[in-house]
């Protein structure tokens, strides 16, 4: 439950909150009957803990629940081609490490009979790199429906994407492609308040074998275009991270024999290794 729910965060700033609606998400995924009452007894190990996620109304199983993706685009575009190679790539990976691994030999075989793939086929390298900036292209045509900042389209880029075997205790084995689009606020880089470590907002995509986009699981950039509560949340989002500046800012004993670039950079110092070790970090 907890390695799946990995799949279900969003790419930046992740919290214990969005966490917990991670586990509860990607185990009804797999598992929607939760015949043990796996979820309820994990909420309230949350709840015990004070942890209540930030934009639910309760700590009810269907609220914590990452609403289900609407009004956005399939991702067709070279889908048809790109993903049964991406899965294949996938499968045979962990097939030839786990040949076990009964669930996963069906998926590849299930994938080898939508399309033969021969000698000529293309490497994985070329298959990743394809899929990569197909991925951009579409965030980009569909930015505001994925919660991204059209102000900031051009600064659209896939942190990461793979392909998934889930299987639950039942044998059902589902299949998906995940993908994390990350966008960064420039001006945080001058920032003085924010100390070199710009603003990041993005987006996790859940997309089905059929294009369709199941779940948009946004941290987004603040901006006019959000819906809801969203960009206040996004704002609250920026401003805590300047809040936490301040915070070592106040500890900082170097603080008022910085240069000017040293200021302007002071948080990617402090996140040097070599920082931490010289104790000056309580």
């Amino acid at each position: 439950m907890c390695i799946r729910a990995f799949d279900y965060l969003p790419p930046v700033d992740v919290t214990f909150g969005d966490y917990l609606r991670a586990l509860v998400t990607a185990d009804f995924e797999i598992n929607p009957a939760d015949d043990w009452n796996q979820r309820a007894a994990l909420i309230e190990g949350f709840r015990k803990r004070g942890i209540v996620p930030v934009g639910v109304t309760s700590l009810a199983e269907e609220s914590l629940r990452w609403p289900a993706a609407e009004g956005i685009d399939p991702f067709r575009d070279q889908l048809a081609t790109l993903l049964p190679r991406l899965l294949k790539i996938e499968a045979d990976r962990f097939t030839q490490r786990s040949s076990d691994r009964t669930d996963l030999r069906s998926a590849r075989q299930h994938f080898e009979s939508i399309e033969e793939l021969d000698e000529n086929s293309p490497t994985a390298d070329t298959v990743y790199n394809d899929l990569r900036i197909a991925l951009v292209e579409y965030a980009q045509r569909n930015c505001e429906a994925l919660f991204l900042s059209p102000k900031f389209k051009d600064k659209i880029y896939v942190s990461g994407f793979n392909a998934v075997f889930r299987t639950a205790p039942n044998g059902r084995l589902l299949i998906e492609l995940v993908a994390q689009f990350v966008q960064t606020d420039p001006v945080g880089q001058t920032d003085a308040l924010l100390g070199g470590i710009p603003v990041k907002g993005g987006t996790t995509i859940i997309v089905g074998v059929d294009g369709k986009v199941r779940y948009a699981i946004a941290k987004p950039l603040p901006g006019e275009h959000l819906p809801g509560t969203m960009n206040a949340e996004a704002k609250k989002r920026e401003e805590g991270q300047k809040a936490f500046v301040a915070e070592l800012d106040a500890k900082d004993p170097l603080l008022p024999y910085m240069t000017k670039d040293q200021y302007a950079n002071r948080m990617r110092a402090r996140m040097r290794l070599r920082s931490l070790h010289s104790g000056l970090w309580p």
